[in-house]
C-alpha cells in the first residue's frame, strides 16, 4: 500500500474530526444562530484540535502519525473532537445549513488556522486541500 492513500485517509479523518469538534464546542457554549456562526465555531474547533494534537504528539512526523492511525491508535483529542463535531453537525442541521454551504464557509476561514509544528501544518494543509 502506498503512503498516499494512507495520507489522504488521515487528512480526511482529521478534517471530519475537526468539523465535529467545532460542532461540540458550539454546543458547549452559546448555540450558533446562523450557518456563518457554525462555520466560525468550526474554525475554533479545528484550531483547538490542531493545538491539542501538537501538544500530545510534539514533534512526531507525519509518517509516524500515519503509522499510528494505521495501527488503530486513537488520540484523546481526536476522540473528544469527534464527539464535539457530531453535536455541531446536529446544530448545523437544525439551522438548515447544507454541507456545501458549511464547507465553503469553513474554507473561507482557514486562513485563521495556525500551527507550530510540521504535523499541525500537515493538518491545516489537509483542511485547505478539501480533505473534508
Amino acid at each position: 500500500m502506498s503512503p498516499l492513500p494512507s495520507l489522504r485517509a488521515v487528512v480526511q479523518r482529521l478534517s471530519i474530526l475537526l468539523i465535529g469538534l467545532a460542532v461540540v464546542a458550539a454546543a458547549c457554549s452559546s448555540q450558533p444562530e446562523t450557518c456563518s456562526e457554525v462555520a466560525d465555531e468550526t474554525i475554533v474547533l479545528m484550531q483547538d484540535l490542531i493545538d491539542e494534537v501538537e501538544s500530545e504528539l510534539g514533534e512526531m512526523s507525519v509518517e509516524e502519525l500515519i503509522a499510528s492511525f494505521g495501527s488503530g491508535e486513537e488520540l484523546p483529542s481526536v476522540v473528544a473532537f469527534e464527539e464535539k463535531a457530531e453535536q455541531l453537525s446536529e446544530r448545523a442541521g437544525e439551522l438548515g445549513c447544507t454541507q456545501e454551504q458549511l464547507e465553503a464557509a469553513v474554507a473561507d476561514r482557514t486562513d485563521r488556522l495556525e500551527a507550530e509544528t510540521p504535523l499541525g501544518q500537515f493538518i491545516i494543509d489537509g483542511i485547505e486541500g478539501g480533505g473534508f
